[in-house]
C-alpha cells in the first residue's frame, strides 16, 4: 500500500467492530460500534496489546532486545507501540515498526504510513491527557544522529512552555535517553499517572533518571491501553465501560 492509498483508506470507508468490556460492576459486555477505519485500527491494536501482555511468553522485538509484551500498549503486524525505561518527560513513549530496520528511508511506503499516523494519534490522546502545549516526534536516523537502538522508531515527548531552559535542549536528552536504554539492554516505560489529569512537567538530570520496574512498566502501558481506547473508541451510550478486556 502506497502513502496515497493510505491517505484515501483513512479518509472513507468505516468498519463495525465489536469489543469486549467490563462495566462498573465486573460484567463483560459486547460493544458495537461504527468506526472510521482508522479508529478500528487502533482499536484493533489495543486489543493485540492486550493479548500480547496476556501471554507470558508474549514479546516484541526492538532492535536485539526482546521487550516483554507487557510494555506495549498498541500493536500490528506493521508497527508497535511501547512505553520507556527512562522517559525524559512525563508521557514519552515510543513507536517502530514491527520489522527490525535500521535507517528510516528503508521503510516501506505502508511502514511510513502507518507509524506516523499512529504516532499522530497517541500524540493527540497524550496532549489532551497530560494538559499540554506542544509535543516532539524525534527519529534520531543513523549513529551519527545519535542513534544507539538500531531500529527506527519514533519519539512522543509531551512539552510544555518553559518545561527546559533551552528548547533544543530537548534533543541532547534525547541522546542520553537512547544511550541509557541501549546500556540498560532494554527498551521500556513512561510515566503517565491515570489519576493526574495536569501535570507539571519536571526533567531530572539523567543521573537521576532510574530504571524502572517491569510492574511499573505494565502498569503504565496498560494506562496507555485505556487512555487510547476511551480516546478513539466512540461509545454507543454515555456510560464508558471501565476496562478493555482481549478480544
Amino acid at each position: 500500500m502506497s502513502v496515497a492509498d493510505g491517505l484515501s483508506r483513512l479518509a472513507s470507508g468505516s468498519r463495525t467492530e465489536s469489543v469486549l468490556s467490563e462495566d462498573d460492576n465486573g460484567s463483560t459486555v459486547s460493544l458495537s460500534r461504527t468506526m472510521s477505519v482508522s479508529q478500528a485500527d487502533i482499536v484493533r491494536g489495543i486489543q493485540a496489546a492486550e493479548a500480547l501482555a496476556a501471554d507470558s511468553n508474549g514479546f516484541f522485538r526492538f532492535g536485539d532486545f526482546f521487550c516483554k509484551g507487557t510494555q506495549a500498549f498498541f500493536s500490528s503486524k506493521i508497527c508497535v507501540a511501547f512505553v520507556n525505561l527512562r522517559p525524559i518527560m512525563p508521557g514519552h513513549v515510543l513507536v517502530c515498526p514491527a520489522r527490525v530496520v535500521e535507517r528510516f528511508s528503508d521503510l516501506t511506503d505502508e511502514e511510513t504510513f502507518e507509524v506516523w499516523r499512529l504516532a499522530r494519534d497517541i500524540g493527540a490522546a497524550l496532549q489532551e491527557k497530560l494538559g499540554v502545549s506542544g509535543m516532539n516526534f524525534a527519529i534520531q536516523d543513523g549513529k551519527a544522529a545519535g542513534q544507539t537502538v538500531p531500529h527506527v522508531h519514533i519519539h512522543i515527548i509531551p512539552r510544555k512552555s518553559g518545561d527546559l531552559a533551552r528548547n533544543d535542549e530537548v534533543y541532547e536528552k534525547l541522546e542520553e535517553f537512547d544511550g541509557s536504554q541501549a546500556r540498560a539492554g532494554a527498551a521500556s516505560d513512561a510515566v503517565l499517572p491515570g489519576a493526574v489529569e495536569k501535570l507539571k512537567l519536571h526533567v531530572p538530570p539523567d543521573s537521576e533518571r532510574k530504571d524502572r520496574s517491569e510492574e511499573e512498566m505494565a502498569a503504565e502501558a496498560k494506562e496507555m491501553r485505556e487512555l487510547l481506547f476511551q480516546k478513539w473508541y466512540v461509545h454507543p451510550t454515555s456510560q464508558a465501560p471501565s476496562r478493555l478486556l482481549s478480544a
